[in-house]
Order: structure tokens, then sequence, then C-alpha cells
């Protein structure tokens, strides 16, 4: 072998020792993996398989109605109300201060007085006329509270079962969205109350002059003796407009002062307003039915389809503003007092020897039928507006 070819021979072998360096080198490097990358792609491995194995479990455990129902979506545009949005749930009303649901033998008051007020306090919660108030205390009657004209308005319209709404949006004191806002539409609607030209006072106290005007006007009473009023110490301080409503107040036995007085001025509390209720109406009739037994007091008709038969009212009677057209119908029996007819359209018919102390109609929609053995007592009737009495069957 000559030089030229052993330095050719020479440089390849250079080069293949050359390649096999290179080429072990690489391999090394490829192969070499730290030992932290190792370990969690082992571990990202093992908790994909668990994973999918817990899945797998899961939706064969599963029933195929309930996957649907959580994968199924809620329908588009549905429901909606008529303006097209999605509807809002309705609120609670906002309730009145007073509790209509509770009665006096149900709830425990814990300021119910213990004195001359407290069983006319808990006949007017049993009649529905007074309510409780809830408090964060308990229920509370609040006896000493002095009565609004909002809250009298209430008690009024609640004894007579008035129906009847009038318009009092022109009043700019009075809240459409007050508890009392029916309540005292209908007590402008029966006349018991009215505005002072401008506004409605609805939270105003009421003073006994003003209660007694207030009530002498809804049942019609009258007196003509004023010297009644002398017996009070504080005679002189009774306004002259009022001196004939006190007066068939006292005069009538409903009203007999506080401590030899009248106190026509100062304001009368909610225990107050109940005993006067109390001696006014003793008696409520809220079924249809026939009655013949009744203990002493004035009776009270507030539901349609009554029948009195074969009895003796020791007091008044009031056919009130609940009763429709369907009418009452009184069947022998003696009344001692006046009958006051605020409802029943035309359909109040006395029967069968029926006797009543004096009529009262108060409006001329109203129509009162004595039949030829009945009688109205003590100057016989009187139509407030117009006159409707048949007598015999004879309109007089």
């Amino acid at each position: 072998m000559n030089n030229k070819m052993k330095k050719i021979f020479a440089l390849m072998i250079a080069s293949a020792l050359t390649l096999a360096s290179f080429t072990g080198a690489f391999a090394a490097e490829t192969e070499e993996v730290p030992a932290e990358e190792t370990a969690v792609t082992e571990t990202v491995a093992e908790e994909t398989e668990a994973e999918s194995t817990e899945a797998a479990e899961e939706a064969e455990e599963k029933p195929v109605e309930e996957v649907a129902e959580e994968t199924e979506e809620k329908p588009v545009g549905e429901p909606t109300d008529e303006t097209g949005e999605e509807p809002v749930a309705e609120t609670e009303p906002q309730e009145p201060t007073e509790d209509p649901e509770k009665t006096a033998d149900e709830v425990v008051f814990l300021d119910m007085p213990d004195n001359w007020t407290t069983q006319a306090l808990k006949n007017a919660v049993k009649n529905g006329l007074l309510f409780g108030e809830e408090t964060a205390e308990g229920m509370m009657v609040k006896p000493d509270d002095n009565i609004t004209r909002a809250q009298m308005a209430a008690i009024i319209v609640r004894a007579f079962g008035a129906t009847q709404t009038a318009d009092i949006s022109r009043y700019p004191d009075v809240d459409q969205n007050a508890w009392y806002y029916t309540e005292l539409s209908k007590a402008v609607a029966m006349n018991a109350f009215q505005g002072d030209g401008k506004n409605m006072n609805p939270n105003k106290n009421i003073t006994f002059q003003e209660c007694f005007t207030v009530i002498s006007q809804v049942m019609f009473m009258s007196y003509d003796d004023t010297t009644c009023l002398d017996v009070f110490s504080d005679r002189a301080e009774i306004a002259e407009w009022a001196v004939p409503y006190a007066a068939a107040i006292v005069g009538n036995g409903y009203w007999d002062g506080i401590d030899g007085k009248l106190l026509p001025t100062t304001y009368i509390t909610r225990s107050q307003f109940a005993v006067l209720m109390d001696n006014l109406i003793q008696i409520y009739i809220t079924e249809p039915g026939t009655y013949s037994e009744f203990d002493k007091g004035t009776v009270m008709v507030k539901s349609d389809e009554v029948i009195i038969s074969g009895t003796k009212i020791q007091g008044g009677l009031i056919v009130g503003d609940a009763v429709s057209g369907t009418g009452f119908t009184l069947v022998d029996t003696y009344v001692d007092g006046i009958l006051t007819v605020r409802g029943g359209g035309h359909n109040v018919h006395i029967t069968e020897n029926s006797s009543v102390g004096r009529t009262h109609l108060v409006t001329p929609e109203l129509t009162v039928t004595f039949d030829g053995t009945s009688e109205s007592r003590n100057g016989g009737w009187t139509c407030h507006k117009t006159d409707k009495v048949k007598l015999g069957g004879i309109l007089q």
C-alpha cells in the first residue's frame, strides 16, 4: 500500500470514529429523562385512568332517565307572561297592622287589661271588630292607644258589614296602599265619615264628642231632652254642634261617662271605644238560618236569609249593610227597641203579629213590608230621604 492510500484509509477511520462518538452521545442524551418528570407523567396517567373508571362505574349505576334530565336544556322562551318577559314571583300583599285571623279565645294578648273594659275588649275581638297586633314580644291589643279616624271607620264597617265603597281618591292625605283604604271608602259610602273639605285626616285621633256624633248618625239615634247631659261636671265643654249627638248616646243609655265626666274633647282609646260598641250592639248574626233565642241586647243581622221567629228581642234590631236583596224576615216577634234598616233591599218583611218600637230606613232604595197583623210603634217610621214603608201591603 503506497503512502497515498495509507492517508486515505487513515482519514476514513478517523471519520468513522467521530460519527460513532456523536451518535452515542445523542442516544444517551435522548434516553436520559429526569426522575421528576417521569413521576409526574406516571401520576397523571394513573389519575386519568382512575377518573375514567369512576365515570364508567357511575354511568352504569345511574338510571338513564336521570342522565337525560341533567343534560336536557331548559326550553327557550318558556314560560313568559303577557309582556313576553320571564314572570316574577308574586309578593304577598301588605297586611294591615291588625291580623283578622286571630280571635279572643285563640290568642293570649300580653297587654289585655284587667279592669272595667276587659270583657268589652274580648267581645270586640270575638265579634271581629278589633284585632290584635303581632309584635316581637307577642300579640298586643293596645287597649290604651288612642283610636284614629281610620281605625274607627274600620270598626264601624266591620260591625255593620258594609260592602259598598265610595271614591275617596280626591283626598290627598289618604294613601291608596294603606291597610285602611278600602275600609275608609266603605265608611264614607255609608255616611259614617266625611272629609273636612280637603283632607280625610285618617291618622288623626278622634274625641269622645266626635265619636258620639258618628255613632248617632249611623244608628239614626235621637233624644229630645238634652238636660240628660247636665249630670256631667264638664257639660260646658261640649261643643254646640255635638250636644244633640251626645244627648242621643247618653239619653238612650249607651254611655254614662267616666268618673262623673263626659270628656267631650278627650281622645277616646281603643278599650273605651270597645265598651261603647259593646253597649250599642251585643248580638251579631253572621250566618243564614232561623233564630228564636236571644240574650238581652240589640241584635245586628249581617247575613242574608235570616229569619227571626217566635221570640222577644230585649233591645233594638239592626238589619245591617251586609244584607243584600234576598232580604230578612221577622216572624211573630216583639222588639223592644228601634228597627234600623240599612240593608235588605225591598225584601225586609215584618209578619205574623210582629211589633217593633219604631222603624228607621236609611236610603230610598229600601222597603220594609208590614203585613196586616204587624206594627211599628212609637210614631211609626222614619225613612231618611223618602218614605217607603208598606203597612198591610199599602205603600205609605
